[in-house]
């Protein structure tokens, strides 16, 4: 924030006042957080694909690397900090919900993977800005969104609505139906883990669950925003991922769990409890762990600091541009149809507009009392 110099408006004998205009600049340096964590979150749909596993195992496996990566830093903030705003038992709920709607929103990323294209799970995934600027303006009765957010949400909303009505159109009957692997990769027979399916077409099924995740997504960011100044960031991720974890299990337990196979087999590269351990898996999962939390999901966090909700949320539909461009040079998707090209273009003019108007300079002007009570006066 920067302050003019204040002109005085006028004066009475004892009354003084003063117009102070205020400019307020969003810092370079919560631009710099922001655009990391697009980049580096863009770069994790291909690895998850090819790593080949199981969508709840995958997710169960992030959950357990997150927490041996950022138990230690928590551990040392928690000795040189304290615990901050969690001794305040408000902002400890708060944050408990926070940890559950990043765990719907990610979980639905994650099984889009194997049910959906790899460019419509990170375009639907990241339409929370549509969703938090609709809250917004409802909120307002419509008074309290700026223009250009509407505008940008409105062009991104109409980029999903592309990406949704590709995929239907591109759905035909002889194709498997969605999630469904195809039959020679099905353990559920023999009692062995069934690999990642690593499916490159889109799905109206798929699309749908990805979709419906974003409304987590909507919550955690606006959530995330209000706890962020009171909890220090490697305990909000910690809390995240402690509380991710046991859900995860369950679910990978419940559907990817042939035969009993995830426990009794904890170390099958494909989907066993600890398979991220393995030489096929430790060096990607690291990647990951590192990249799509540590860089990624906390870079999102902490540029609430410094951004509004909607922005962030916003620039999170850069993603599906770069995460497709990643995708199709790692082989792990099909370049994307016209139309699909034609809703990305959508969500980039979108974001643009409403990144430059977060970026400019903001006025006001403030009529305030230029008496100080430390005057004496």
């Amino acid at each position: 924030f920067t302050s003019s110099a204040a002109s005085l408006a006028g004066a009475k004998m004892g009354d003084l006042r003063a117009s102070v205009t205020v400019t307020r600049r969003v810092p370079w340096i919560g631009w710099v957080i922001l655009s990391s964590a697009v980049v580096s979150l863009s770069c994790v749909g291909a690895l998850v694909v090819r790593q080949r596993s199981m969508p709840f195992a995958q997710c169960a496996w992030r959950a357990e690397s997150c927490v041996a990566l950022i138990a230690p830093w928590a551990a040392w903030t928690w000795k040189t900090q304290g615990a901050r705003g969690l001794r305040d038992a408000s902002v400890r709920r708060t944050a408990v919900v926070v940890a559950l709607c990043w765990s719907g929103w990610f979980v639905t990323m994650f099984w889009g993977l194997d049910h959906t294209s790899i460019p419509h799970v990170y375009m639907l995934t990241n339409t929370t800005s549509a969703i938090i600027v609709a809250r917004e303006a409802a909120a307002s009765r419509f008074r309290g969104v700026p223009a250009a957010h509407a505008i940008g949400v409105a062009f991104a909303a109409a980029g999903a609505a592309l990406v949704m009505w590709d995929s239907d159109r591109g759905h035909h009957p002889g194709a498997s139906s969605a999630g469904s692997p195809p039959p020679s990769s099905d353990g559920s027979d023999d009692g062995h883990l069934r690999p990642f399916s690593g499916r490159r077409e889109a799905t109206l099924r798929g699309d749908a669950v990805v979709l419906a995740g974003a409304f987590s997504g909507a919550g955690f960011l606006v959530l995330a925003k209000r706890v962020r100044d009171a909890v220090e960031l490697s305990h909000l991720l910690l809390i995240q991922m402690a509380i991710n974890l046991p859900i995860v299990v369950a679910l990978a337990a419940a559907f990817e769990n042939p035969g009993g196979a995830f426990f009794l087999r904890p170390l099958d590269p494909a989907g066993g409890v600890f398979g991220w351990l393995t030489r096929e898996q430790i060096a990607p999962q690291t990647f990951i762990a590192v990249f799509g939390t540590v860089v990624g999901t906390a870079g999102y966090v902490a540029s609430l600091k410094y951004l509004a909700a909607t922005v962030v949320a916003i620039a999170m539909l850069m993603e599906p541009v770069l995460a497709t461009a990643v995708g199709w040079l790692a082989g792990a998707n099909a370049f994307p149809r016209p139309v699909t090209l034609a809703g990305m273009a959508l969500v980039t003019a979108g974001t643009f507009a409403v990144v430059v108007d977060a970026g400019r300079k903001k006025r006001t002007e403030e009529a305030v009392d230029a008496t100080d009570a430390t005057s004496g006066r």
